[in-house]
Formats: structure tokens, C-alpha cells, sequence
């Protein structure tokens, strides 16, 4: 499935990258996360400038955090986490938890493609465009898995890792917030900064080589990359094509209870901005020029855990 999608998504570059980005470099089962976000009330906010993994300095020592927790239930006293370095600490705990701990939990995945959100020049890739909505899983279509406990975590996030979290940069983070439910349950929302073509984690790596891909799961542009360049299909149709993939307000949201560390919810959202600058789709007879904006929104939701 993942070679076919990846193919098809890339067939037509206007669908080519907006596809690839719906399904390209998944499994049955995997896929990425999404949806915008505003700023929300008594969060704590970093500076907003742009950051990527090289270009910031870490001030939580990955080695040093707690995280690989193998009991079966986790006790801790720790307060409430107030700054980001905190807020992303805890986050990065809990999740790591989970990574061991195994527990059965419910997850669905869907994406959008809204048309009020394209704007693609020329009437040609204006009508092709719509149908790439068509191949997005809508959350009313899309499938529940029902993980068992002590499956195998490999597709929760961080995908492909033995963590739950392997962002150890709180300057990374756009504004961060942990609320005490009236249930004693702590929700933590982090929003990351904006980072452009940023690599998801890939197997065996001690970290991905981008922020958002060491908390989220974005497509790999690398990924995307080749199969315009080398699929014979795609490079026969598609040309000289120039785009930029900029995730923006990607949000994490977590319910646990901070006294056995035990997830309650997780929902990962991230805002895909695609630029098209350049590029040519060879239909033979009429050659348009590739050319505009979209917008994907992906989503991932866990719940149900039983641990």
C-alpha cells in the first residue's frame, strides 16, 4: 500500500506533494497529524522566531530525563509543570511511559484538504486539484484501531521510536500550557514553532534532524523528493518543480494523571502550508504551469487507554 500511494500521490504534482503528504511514507495504519491552532489563554510563550533542531541550543539533556519508566504503574509528586522546559519534561515523560508500558488505547487518523484553503493558478490544476480531497481519510471515514495491551508501540508517536518524545529543546516550543482538570488530570498543550521541510524521525537515528519530527510524524520530503525525481510516471508528467512544505502550529495535547503518569488522551494536529513556486505538468496536449498554495490539516487521536 505504501508504494502505491506514494506513486499515485505524486502523480501529479499540485497532487503530487498534497497527496504525498495525505499518505506517501505510510503503512497500513500510519499516518501523519493535523489541524491550525490559535494562541490559547495562560499559555506560556517562547519567543516566536522560526527554529529547526540545528539551529537551537538544548536545556534539557536527553540522557538525563526521565523517561524509560518499566514499572507498571509510575507514582510521582512532582508539581505542576509551569515552563515550557517543564511542560515539555512531563510531556516527554508520560509519553516515553506509554512507549514501555504498552497499554491498550483506541487511535484514528484523517486529514483535510479544505478548497477554501487552495490557491492554485490556472484552470487546469484548478479542477484536477479537488480531487486529490477525495483520496484524504475523513474523520467520519476513518477507522478506529483498537491497540491491545502490550502490542507493539512502534506506530504510536514518535513513530518508528522507542520514545514518546525525543524533542529535548524547549526553544523549539511556540507557547506551552499545563491546566489541572476538575478530575486532578493534567492537560498539557504544546505548540511548536514553525519549521519548513522538516524530516520526520527515521528507524534507528538517535533523534530526527528536525524538531517537528521528533514530536510529530511530518512526510518526509526527502521521500516526496524521489519519487518525483525517479518514479517513472510521476518524472514523465511532473517538471522542474519547486515547493516548500512549512508546518506551522503543529499541537500536541495531552490528558494523563500525573500521579501514575497514565495517558488519558492524546491528540497530534499539524498545519501543512504547501508553496508551489514552479513547475510544469506535461499532459501532452496542453502543458500548464504548476503553481499556488494549499493547505492540509492532519489528525491524530488516541484515547481509551487501559494500562
Amino acid at each position: 500500500m505504501k508504494n502505491n500511494m506514494t506513486r499515485l500521490l505524486a502523480l501529479m504534482m499540485a497532487i503530487a506533494i498534497i497527496f504525498s503528504l495525505g499518505a506517501c511514507g505510510k503503512k497500513d495504519g500510519e499516518t501523519t497529524t493535523g489541524g491550525e491552532t490559535t494562541t490559547l489563554d495562560g499559555e506560556t510563550t517562547t519567543n516566536d522566531e522560526a527554529t529547526t533542531a540545528e539551529e537551537t541550543t538544548t536545556v534539557v539533556d536527553e540522557t538525563t530525563m526521565v523517561g524509560e519508566i518499566t514499572t507498571a504503574v509510575a507514582v510521582t509528586e512532582a508539581g505542576k509543570p509551569t515552563t515550557p522546559a517543564e511542560i515539555l519534561a512531563a510531556y516527554t515523560d508520560v509519553m516515553n511511559y506509554a512507549k514501555t508500558a504498552k497499554p491498550a488505547y483506541n487511535k484514528k487518523e484523517f486529514q483535510s484538504l479544505p478548497g477554501e484553503d487552495q490557491h492554485m493558478e490556472g484552470k487546469v490544476i484548478g479542477a484536477i486539484l479537488p480531487v486529490a480531497e477525495t483520496f484524504m481519510t475523513k474523520e467520519k471515514d476513518a477507522a478506529v484501531e483498537d491497540n491491545k495491551a502490550g502490542s507493539d508501540m512502534k506506530w504510536f508517536p514518535v513513530a518508528k521510536a522507542t520514545k514518546g518524545c525525543l524533542l529535548t529543546d524547549a526553544g523549539a516550543i511556540k507557547s506551552a500550557k499545563c491546566d489541572e482538570l476538575a478530575n486532578g488530570n493534567y492537560k498539557i498543550t504544546i505548540v511548536l514553532k514553525d519549521e519548513k521541510n522538516p524530516e520526520p524521525y527515521k528507524e534507528g537515528q538517535a533523534k530526527a534532524s528536525s524538531n517537528t519530527g521528533n514530536m510529530f510524524q511530518p512526510l518526509s520530503r526527502a521521500e516526496i523528493d524521489d519519487t518525483i525525481l525517479n518514479d517513472n510516471t510521476v518524472k514523465n508528467l511532473v517538471k522542474n518543480v519547486k515547493y516548500d512544505l512549512r508546518y506551522y502550529n503543529c499541537i500536541a495535547v495531552l490528558e494523563y494523571n500525573p500521579k501514575t503518569k497514565q495517558i488519558v488522551s492524546l491528540d497530534q494536529n499539524m498545519s501543512v502550508f504547501i508553496d508551489i513556486q514552479d513547475g510544469i505538468v506535461d499532459l501532452k496536449i496542453v502543458k500548464p504551469t504548476l503553481k499556488g498554495t494549499a493547505i492540509l490539516y492532519n489528525t491524530m487521536k488516541c484515547w481509551n487507554f487501559k494500562y
